[in-house]
């Protein structure tokens, strides 16, 4: 299953990806989804808190700016699969990741 149908599955149709939303430091955002999609996957990182992991911060570069945004959930599994497999895929852009097949 893609990427994005995955997610839109996992989270009762809530539109997640290629929905960031993305923020640059100045808090203006990318709204568009061409522009999301045409931003490029540039750092992904696994956090947690004491026990267990909360969420992935992501990062992607549009037009030569930096955007970043957090992805919260409360499955572990989950976010450690999303996080190899975005890891995996740094340097493509937010569309063609999302078409990939992703399994959890």
């Amino acid at each position: 299953m893609k990427l994005r149908d995955y997610l839109q599955m996992k989270f009762n149709g809530e539109l997640i990806w290629p929905h960031l939303n993305l923020m640059k430091s100045v808090d203006k955002a990318l709204v568009a989804t061409e522009e999301i999609e045409q931003s490029i996957l540039k750092k992904v990182s696994l956090r947690k808190t004491v026990e267990y992991y909360t969420h992935l911060d992501i990062e992607v570069e549009y037009k030569g700016q930096i955007y970043s945004t957090s992805f919260l959930w409360d499955d572990q599994k989950l976010l450690i699969s999303l996080y190899k497999f975005l890891k995996e895929n740094i340097g493509n852009s937010i569309k063609d990741i999302g078409n990939l097949e992703f399994a959890s």
